[in-house]
């Protein structure tokens, strides 16, 4: 008992430690790198099976649009995932509590559904001249509550989340998405997740919308409303070299929807398609 305990406690120090971190860390990652590190965890909630698992990491992204093709390399990218016990889950900028979770507990199939917190990333300032006038949109907190069920290796999933204050998007956001293990055997697991993303009219206007003051002669006014802002699909793989050390690779593609789809900064200035690549080397304690 007393190497479990010491075992808690190291990975609630180090858990802290990187929790004060973020704010700092998150000014440098992107939008784009924050959608892709939410779809990584091939073992998925119900397959881990231990008391707690703190996994924290590196990696390297490559970012890429198709159409007007461009692509961006982010070298180092930090990676975090905490899990204790069955009932709470902390990846990246997210944080979910089970406080309706199976008898069966970890690894178990059946319901769960909590309330839940997240970080949007927001977005820094466009570089081009065109897009000078557009604001950075700050960190926003959101608030909500999910609703999951699990089945063998599947998992469906809702989230609902609306921001707690005016900073940042001040809108709100509902995600649906589907995941399942599709191959295990020894160190090596494989997954794939698809998800469709709705966002209220306040969180598309300020991401994707142009106010007159804004426009100008490359970039005409847009005004969108709510409704679907994007689908994707992931596929996952990892490798455990052993217990401890492992590595993830995933490939992501999202496919922009609805308003988000016909705004000049997706028509004009950047592309309705996104295909994104990441490689974590992780330590798990």
């Amino acid at each position: 008992m007393a190497g479990r305990g010491g075992r808690l406690r190291h990975a609630g120090l180090v858990c802290l430690a990187l929790a004060l971190a973020m704010p700092a860390a998150a000014q440098t990652i992107t939008r784009a790198q924050m959608d892709l590190l939410g779809s990584l965890d091939t073992r998925m909630d119900q397959m881990k099976q231990g008391e707690v698992s703190l996994d924290i990491g590196a990696g390297t992204i490559l970012i890429t649009r198709l159409g007007p093709m461009a692509s961006k390399v982010h070298p180092i990218v930090p990676y975090l995932s905490l899990r204790y016990h069955d009932w709470l889950a902390w990846d990246e900028n997210e944080l979910r509590v089970n406080i309706i979770r199976p008898d069966s507990g970890a690894g178990g199939s059946g319901w769960r559904a909590g309330p839940m917190v997240k970080v949007d990333i927001g977005r820094g300032r466009f570089g081009a001249l065109a897009l000078k006038a557009l604001p950075a949109i700050g960190l926003t907190p959101e608030v909500g509550a999910f609703a999951s069920y699990t089945i063998g290796p599947a998992r469906i999933r809702l989230n609902a989340r609306t921001a707690v204050s005016d900073a940042g998007h001040g809108g709100s956001t509902i995600e649906l998405n589907l995941r399942s293990g599709l191959y295990e055997n020894g160190g090596f697991g494989l997954a794939a997740e698809t998800e469709a993303t709705w966002v209220s009219g306040r969180y598309m206007r300020a991401f994707y919308g142009v106010n007159t003051s804004q426009a100008n002669a490359r970039l005409p006014a847009f005004m969108p409303g709510g409704g679907f802002k994007d689908v994707s699909v992931s596929v996952m793989g990892q490798y455990h070299f052993n217990p401890r050390w492992s590595l993830i690779g995933v490939t992501q593609y999202v496919h922009l929807l609805g308003d988000a789809a016909d705004s000049p900064l997706t028509t004009r200035r950047g592309s309705l398609n996104r295909l994104n690549f990441g490689s974590f080397v992780v330590y798990t304690f």
